[in-house]
C-alpha cells in the first residue's frame, strides 16, 4: 500500500464542539489503526435523531437560567472575523 501525502492540503470546516471531537476521535484512530495495518473499527456514535429526541426533553427554563448567569458578566459581543473584517452578531 503507497502511503498518502497530505502535506499542504488545508481543509477547513464549521462544527459544532460535540461534532469536532467525534470526528478528530476518528481521524486519529483511523490514522492508528493505518499506521498499525490493523483494520479500521469505528465505535457507533449517537445518532443526530437521538440528540434532537434528548434535546427536546430539556427544561427551557433551567437552560435559559443556566445560560444566563454564564453570560451575565458579557457586556459585549464577540467579534468574529471572516477575512479582514470583523463581523458582530
Amino acid at each position: 500500500m503507497q502511503p498518502i501525502n497530505l502535506s499542504g492540503v488545508i481543509i477547513t470546516f464549521w462544527l459544532d464542539g460535540c461534532s469536532l471531537s467525534i470526528i478528530l476521535k476518528e481521524v486519529f484512530m483511523i490514522h492508528e489503526a493505518f499506521c498499525h495495518g490493523q483494520p479500521i473499527n469505528l465505535e457507533q456514535t449517537a445518532t443526530y435523531h437521538n440528540y434532537i429526541a434528548w434535546l427536546q426533553q430539556q427544561d427551557i427554563a433551567k437552560a435559559e437560567i443556566f445560560w444566563k448567569e454564564q453570560l451575565k458578566d458579557f457586556t459585549t459581543t464577540t467579534p468574529i472575523r471572516l477575512g479582514k473584517f470583523p463581523i458582530h452578531f
